[in-house]
């Protein structure tokens, strides 16, 4: 569309942590399995056994038992951030993670962080749980220094542009469930504004205490099965789950300038808020309804062009319905000026993350948009996970959509020339106050990266360069290296290897030095490195007496 271009953002990177996975990729094999990564509540957070019970009839009882959790919540290195073990203890966990992440998502667009440092770049964040700040105040302890920056929900996002130097708008968000879903948008706008150059949108959730799952369990928001059972008729409540993610964002037009690698192109974003319903969390059909028509209309892309949702889905009885009908509003009215009946039936996928790792509350919306863009970049649209038969509430057969209730290929719909429309998607995140908000996402144009582009004539050996700030984080990436090429090998080439590892990362103090011809020349030195230090074409800094010792540092959070 003429002049669309200009209102597109690209999304260049992506990190995240959920549960049963530390990076995209095992969140992917994750979905394609269609694996649930729910589990019983671990000790490490709290005995779930002491708050066992009926929690209508008993004192700061829960009949819910489960939740998604990620490992090694705890564990973070303050040396390469340039901290405090002191600072650190008294550090929210969450800005931790995040400022992991956002290092992480620099690295996967392949931005090196200190040629950007001093730029307008934004930083938005989803948040809504503060539990390690009521640890931290629940025993009788002496008030650090660190106590007050270290549990600000404000800090979460100013302490990622305080370490990067960046100089655009850095503020969290909280409306509940729908968190990390207004930052993306609040990015977006700010992009489109002109008060940045590129922005980091995303959200994270921690889950330290079991004083909110026995108040949902109370309200009877809590699944006693242990799963979100999203649009299936044994719906009985949702799952609490930890999780985080990051996504940077840039014009699309700038993007395709600099030869970006997109994982997908943000089309539209609305919000809007339920006004008054029966209760504070009632769902309003109508609301969700027109926050959707509004996104779609931004995007300027046809309702019959939209192959896929990704639905809020919290696996309720009552919501899901809810939610079902307002899509039915939605898609009537932005098809109603083709005419009555002019949308195709059963054209448009139906699906829910919380199915496999439940409900990420501030960090949910970003946990559905990572996965709409994997499915956008590997062409397939996972099922539903442990679905068996639609609520019966919803009548579905004369309707645009239909259930993914299995791993299937993603077939756009056809234009009225008969091409395949991009794949594009429409994404749902609500708020339990009443803040909703949707997105519209389309894969990435066909453009090639010539920023990235190798040569045609290559030399007969490729250098490949790793450094860490200490020589066992040296050492994790070399095994980091190996496992990407066992995993990825096949799709890169060895100059583009090469020149990614020397033009766009960081280069530290502590460093490696490959010399090979090909990627299984590579493989094989990386791992004949790993077992015995040693490898023809292989270089290395002297080994130091003085090793940093702190790699990791476990806060110690004590039972609630």
């Amino acid at each position: 569309m003429t002049g669309r271009i200009d209102k597109d953002i690209a999304i260049i990177g992506v990190a995240c942590r959920f549960p049963g996975a530390k990076n995209a990729d095992e969140f992917w094999e994750n979905l394609k399995e269609g694996r649930s990564s729910i589990g019983e509540i671990p000790k490490s957070r709290w005995d779930w056994e002491s708050y066992w019970g009926d929690p209508q009839k008993e004192r700061n009882k829960s009949s819910s038992k489960w939740g998604g959790f990620l490992t090694d919540a705890d564990q973070f290195d303050p040396g390469f951030f340039g901290l405090s073990v002191r600072e650190v203890e008294a550090t929210d966990p969450q800005q931790r993670i995040m400022l992991q992440l956002a290092w992480a998502c620099l690295e996967d667009a392949g931005i090196v962080p200190s040629r950007i440092s001093g730029h307008q770049v934004g930083v938005y964040m989803g948040v809504f749980n503060f539990d390690y700040k009521g640890l931290q105040e629940s025993r009788e302890r002496t008030i650090e220094t660190y106590h007050s920056i270290g549990t600000a929900s404000a800090v979460i996002a100013n302490r990622i542009s305080h370490y990067f130097n960046f100089k655009g708008p850095s503020f969290p968000i909280d409306t509940a469930c729908s968190s990390s879903f207004n930052a993306i948008h609040s990015a977006a706008q700010s992009l489109l504004l002109g008060e940045c150059s590129m922005a980091l949108a995303g959200g994270v959730n921690l889950i330290l205490t079991p004083t909110r799952h026995i108040s949902f369990s109370k309200a009877g928001m809590l699944s006693p099965t242990g799963s979100c059972k999203t649009f299936d008729d044994r719906a009985d409540g949702y799952v609490r789950s930890e999780g985080a993610g990051i996504i940077l964002l840039k014009p699309l037009s700038q993007a395709l300038e600099d030869g970006d690698s997109i994982y997908g192109v943000l089309k539209g974003s609305a919000v809007n808020h339920n006004g008054r319903t029966h209760t504070l969390t009632y769902p309003n059909p109508q609301a969700q309804a027109d926050v959707i028509i509004e996104a779609h209309r931004r995007s300027g892309i046809p309702v019959e062009s939209v192959s896929y949702i990704e639905a809020h889905g919290t696996g309720t009885p009552k919501g899901d319905p809810l939610e079902f009908q307002g899509l039915q509003k939605a898609f009537e009215v932005l098809g109603s000026s083709k005419g009555p009946s002019a949308l195709s039936k059963n054209f448009c996928g139906l699906g829910s993350v919380k199915t496999n790792i439940g409900h990420l509350e501030s960090a949910a919306g970003i946990a559905g948009v990572v996965k709409v863009l994997l499915c956008m970049k590997h062409g397939m649209l996972p099922g539903l996970a442990g679905f068996r038969t639609l609520n019966h509430r919803i009548a579905i057969e004369d309707t645009p959509f239909y259930i993914v209730d299995a791993l299937r290929e993603w077939s756009p719909p056809l234009n009225e020339e008969g091409h395949p429309y991009p794949r594009r998607a429409g994404i749902s995140s609500f708020g339990f106050g009443g803040t909703n908000a949707h997105v519209v996402l389309e894969e990435a144009p066909d453009a090639p990266s010539e920023g990235r582009k190798a040569s045609a004539k290559q030399p007969p050996y490729q250098l490949v360069c790793l450094s860490a700030k200490t020589e066992e984080a040296l050492r994790r990436k070399q095994e980091d290296l190996a496992e990407w090429l066992d995993r990825h090998g096949e799709e890169h080439t060895l100059a583009a290897v090469s020149s990614t590892l020397l033009h766009h990362r960081e280069h530290f103090g502590i460093r490696a030095a490959y010399v090979v011809r090909d990627l299984t020349e590579l493989r094989n030195s990386l791992s004949d490195v790993i077992r015995t230090t040693h490898a023809d074409g292989y270089a290395a800094t002297p080994t130091r007496s003085h090793k940093a010792k702190i790699s990791c540092y476990w806060t110690g959070w004590p039972n609630f």
